[in-house]
């Protein structure tokens, strides 16, 4: 044997010895069904499993339900709030025809149109609506209705 081998083999030796593991129990088949003598276990281990078992995934999972429904109900309410709020802004405003210029993007018009109450980009959605623009770019000359600015 030369060194190198009895270096490999020497390793090897070093790894922890395994302890002997004792057999699982394995399942005994009793012929037959249940009969009078499983009846009387069977109520124990039913509460057993209803006090131990799914009673902490079932509330956990109620808990998170409830979360969900609550945190729907609560976001639903802002941005229909919001939408509110913009829809109340707009309502009040006086609206004038403006010649889009070279350069001029739905962005810096409604920045330098803006409304109180409404953001830019809430702006910019209702110009787009207002003027049935779609996703088609602006054009140097084009006649937009927009707000006046506030």
């Amino acid at each position: 044997m030369t060194a190198v081998e009895h270096l490999v083999i020497g390793n090897l030796a070093l790894a922890p010895a395994r302890e002997e593991v004792a057999p699982r129990p394995r399942l005994t088949v009793i012929e037959g069904r249940a009969g009078e003598r499983f009846q009387g276990h069977m109520p124990e281990l039913v509460i057993d499993a209803q006090r131990h078992g799914n009673v902490p995934a079932v509330v956990a999972a109620c808990f998170v339900c409830l979360l969900l429904t609550v945190s729907f109900a609560i976001g639903w309410s802002v941005i229909t709030g919001r939408a509110a709020m913009a829809d109340e802004a707009f309502s009040h405003v006086e609206m004038e025809e403006v010649a889009v210029e070279a350069g001029d993007s739905l962005w810096t018009i409604a920045e330098r149109h803006a409304v109180d109450g409404m953001t830019t980009r809430e702006l910019v959605d209702r110009l787009k609506e207002l003027n049935d623009t779609g996703s088609q770019p602006l054009q140097p000359g084009d006649v937009l209705m927009v707000p006046i600015a506030s």
